[in-house]
């Protein structure tokens, strides 16, 4: 894995950096690219992404958070982390630099938001430990089924870990949610997997979990077919999407290639059922399902 230091020119806590969807909520990369890998990862096909097997890191960012947010008579109220990159993928520099700053953020009173794939380091869930209600846990597990995830997910944290951060993160009373974003059709929506990921959930102090089927373009594709050995298996993936057409992503403000919605809405009452039994309220990511969850948008 190559990393690079590279310096952020523009303000880190301007408008270009609002999310559209909440006036006062900021996105924060503190790098562009990921080690994690994911076949299904869209921003591998971003103009601004360095390359597979390259992260930038912003080397003065915590330096411009520093300086830019005394300055800031509003301060925003929330900040996500993070749309290009994970704050807790395995590169240290990425780490230190996601640490620096949601410390930050935290003593100024900010709240923050973050969603990943990796294996949270213990100096995190000290800090989170101090500031629970300000902080949301967003844990992404597309399967239990390590074998599985080690296709998908080459580079991530296996399912143990990742279930290890569930626990942690909510003995430390903060909030987790899961995200089973993507669901990969004919590989993780089969019965079997499903119930194997809601048995081992259960008890470990997830509050929710959003749903998301796997949205298709070319770059994903490409990725996809690279990381799945099998042809079948590659051809059993796409070939569920003959029936399905384009919608537009909220967040994104662009458009995908998604399953049928009847594929869709049949599948996702099935899923929520069966997280009911266990207890955990299930939800359609709105974002990119408006054509079934409407306004509703997950931050």
């Amino acid at each position: 894995m190559e990393i690079s230091l590279v310096n952020r020119k523009s303000s880190v806590l301007s408008a270009s950096s609002l999310m559209c969807f909440q006036k006062r909520a900021l996105t924060i990369n503190p790098a562009i690219g990921c080690a994690h890998q994911c076949a299904y990862c869209y921003v591998r096909g971003y103009l601004a992404y360095p390359g597979d097997g390259r992260v930038d890191v912003y080397a003065n960012l915590v330096e411009k958070i520093g300086r830019e947010l005394p300055r800031k008579r509003k301060k925003p109220e929330v900040v996500f982390f993070s749309t290009a990159c994970d704050a807790f993928q395995p590169v240290p520099q990425v780490l230190k630099t996601s640490y620096d700053i949601m410390r930050i953020l935290l003593d100024n009173g900010i709240a923050i938001s973050f969603l990943t794939k990796g294996s949270i380091p213990a100096n995190f869930l000290e800090l989170f430990k101090s500031f629970p209600e300000l902080v949301c846990a967003k844990i992404g597990l597309i399967t239990t089924d390590r074998e599985i995830q080690r296709i998908f997910e080459p580079h991530a944290a296996t399912p143990s870990q990742r279930l290890a951060n569930i626990r942690k993160l909510s003995k430390c009373g903060v909030r987790v949610e899961l995200r089973m974003d993507p669901i990969i059709p004919g590989v993780t929506d089969t019965r079997k997997c499903l119930q194997e990921y809601f048995h081992a959930i259960k008890g470990l102090g997830a509050q929710a979990i959003f749903l998301n089927y796997l949205l298709l373009r070319n770059q994903i594709k490409k990725n996809l077919q690279k990381a799945v050995s099998s042809t079948a298996i590659y051809e059993k993936i796409v070939g569920q999407y003959k029936k399905g057409g384009k919608v537009s992503l909220k967040a994104a403000n662009s458009k995908a290639f998604a399953l049928s919605k009847d594929y869709r809405t049949q599948k996702y009452a099935m899923i929520a059922k069966l997280a009911g039994v266990y207890n955990i309220k299930a939800h359609v990511c709105g974002c990119k399902n408006p054509d079934i969850a409407g306004n509703m948008v997950c931050v």
